[in-house]
């Protein structure tokens, strides 16, 4: 059985410094930016790229709740975003689509190149190995480039 409050709070941990980096450099986040599309591929994947790093692939209800309760406490807003993600990976949004790429790429920056999408995703390929490669590590930088290339930029483009 998956301990889904440690999955979680992982998933959290290494995350939230981003976004409350992010908050500060912007001065906030408008709460509508956070239901575009492609800021839930790019959060939904992440946070389920952060989670698989704990335990072996994980599915169906305990996904949704570990998306869900990391994207509450993430973005502030309570929220069901595992139907939303589901909905949309299913219509193969391409915004959405977007955002799980950008997201590959950060993990690939936060874990380094042992980064793993999960099935049928092709991870960017990032050059050189990653500055950020120790997951303990990563909870500690706040500064991660290709987070500000694809996040920050978003929400500047949204404001």
């Amino acid at each position: 059985m998956i301990d889904v409050l440690r999955v979680r709070n992982a998933a959290v941990t290494t995350i939230r410094p981003l976004v409350e980096a992010s908050r500060g450099r912007l001065d906030g986040i408008p709460d509508s930016v956070w239901l575009e599309p492609y800021m839930i591929g790019l959060l939904g994947m992440l946070i389920t790229l952060a989670a698989e790093r704990q335990t072996r692939p994980i599915e169906g209800a305990a996904m949704r709740q570990i998306q869900t309760e990391a994207w509450r406490k993430i973005t502030g807003l309570d929220y069901r975003i595992g139907e939303e993600i589901m909905l949309l990976s299913a219509t193969h949004d391409e915004q959405f689509l977007a955002g799980c790429m950008d997201a590959a790429s950060i993990a690939s920056e936060l874990y380094g190149d042992e980064a793993a999408a999960p099935p049928g995703w092709d991870a960017p390929n990032l050059l050189g190995s990653s500055l950020f490669a120790d997951p303990a590590a990563a909870h500690q930088v706040r500064d991660i480039v290709r987070w500000r290339e694809t996040f920050d930029s978003y929400i500047v483009r949204r404001q």
